[in-house]
């Protein structure tokens, strides 16, 4: 993968039917096991969260290939409406657009969160980029990845703890 194809620009409002597309093609099989698929109710939540609310544009070679949404707070980064269509999954865009947030976020020493379904296998890609379960509501997990400050300090006071008493860490 070659990140200089990866670009981002904002959504603008002509941009919102591509961006319901996106999430319907990347999550909707998600959405319905959970919930059942209601289109009518589905185009009226995206509308009214589309007004609130808009994403980038992921754009590669050239193509909208995905939407991606990363929103800095004083604490921590946010990442939501992380979408790319099915056909341009699992060839490292992914990575490349994470990747980049956690770099950020690194520089800054803040966290980054986000909230995935349960039963969504993107679970997986947030765990090898080193997201951890922080909690959990009815149908989603919330995972965040700790600032590299907050790494440091835990992996400190965890080889600090080994030293003090070498035997706590044993099963």
């Amino acid at each position: 993968m070659e990140p200089h194809f990866i670009h981002l620009r904002p959504a603008t409002e002509l941009d919102a039917e591509f961006c319901y597309n996106v999430k319907k093609e990347a999550l909707g099989i998600y959405v319905a096991e959970v919930w059942g698929w209601d289109e009518e109710f589905q185009r009226d939540f995206h509308r009214r969260d589309f007004e609130v609310r808009r994403p980038e544009i992921v754009i590669y070679q050239g193509a909208d290939i995905g939407t991606f949404e990363v929103v800095e707070h004083t604490d921590h980064i946010h990442i939501g409406e992380f979408y790319l269509l099915p056909q341009f999954q699992r060839q490292g865009i992914g990575a490349v657009l994470i990747q980049q947030v956690l770099k950020n976020a690194a520089a800054k020493g803040l966290a980054v969160r986000l909230e995935v379904l349960k039963n969504n296998p993107a679970q997986s890609f947030y765990k090898r980029h080193g997201f951890l379960i922080s909690g959990q509501k009815e149908h989603h997990f919330l995972m965040e990845r700790a600032s590299v400050l907050q790494s440091n300090i835990d992996k400190h006071f965890d080889e600090e703890d080994k030293t003090r008493n070498p035997n706590s860490h044993q099963v």
